[in-house]
């Protein structure tokens, strides 16, 4: 972006070339061979966004004149400039933690998962307990992963997590701990995207002010997005992350 000083040349401005042939409707995924050939126009670039982005927040005008001149995003004046003045409130990540849980040479205890030590490290780390928690996504691949990670990670005594369940306190709106409002995996997403990633992004929605008005929780400061990857019953990962609103 020249007018930010950052010129990037043409590899990096021709977002057909470098971001279109595997991605037409891709920004930033650059192939690793671009990457690795022009590691100081990569540098610049993302210098640039930094800097773009720094505008934005102190000139929408000037930056939607600069982004349309430059043509860096596929879209007219007129989407931009409603699109820049929609600032989404900043959320940050507070508090993580990551477990494994294998076998224990036949001696795997079933009730419990890897959440029991990932959940409290994210819990120390960010300073809260999971009674101050006004949002959840859970990895849901089966119901009983559910029941099994909310008792790990606090938000219910063992062996209450059904009763917790049954009294309604995962609907959003009525219960207490709202939990994935986008249908998560058993009614949204899965098998086709499982993972993680749709957890996070629907606790930053949630954060934001984003969700769904039928199950948007009210003034929702604090949430967590919690999975695990394997078997429950054999050997898995666990991982989660504590999110706040500034």
């Amino acid at each position: 972006m020249p007018a930010y000083g950052s010129p990037c040349g043409v590899p990096i401005a021709s977002n057909l070339d470098v971001w279109g042939k595997d991605g037409p409707d891709c920004v930033t995924n650059a192939r690793s061979d671009f990457v690795e050939k022009y590691p100081e126009a990569t540098r610049r670039y993302l210098r640039a966004l930094l800097k773009a982005d720094a505008a934005i927040k102190a000139d929408r005008d000037k930056a939607v004149e600069v982004l349309d001149q430059g043509k860096y995003y596929r879209v007219d004046k007129d989407t931009l400039r409603a699109a820049l003045p929609r600032q989404m409130p900043q959320v940050n990540l507070i508090g993580a933690g990551e477990a494994s849980k294998g076998q224990a040479g036949g001696k795997v205890d079933l009730t419990t998962s890897g959440a029991v030590l990932s959940g409290t490290a994210a819990f120390a780390e960010a300073g809260v307990e999971p009674s101050d928690i006004q949002y959840v996504s859970i990895y849901d691949s089966f119901t009983i992963t559910v029941v099994v990670q909310l008792e790990d990670l606090g938000f219910c005594k063992k062996g209450a997590g059904g009763k917790f369940v049954a009294d309604g306190n995962l609907i959003s709106g009525s219960g207490k701990l709202p939990f994935n409002t986008d249908g998560g995996g058993l009614c949204n997403n899965h098998p086709g995207n499982r993972g993680g990633m749709t957890k996070i992004i629907e606790a930053v929605r949630q954060l934001r002010g984003e969700a769904h008005p039928k199950v948007q929780v009210k003034n929702c400061d604090l949430a967590v997005a919690h999975g695990t990857g394997g078997l429950l019953g054999v050997r898995h990962a666990a991982s989660t992350a504590i999110l706040e609103r500034v």
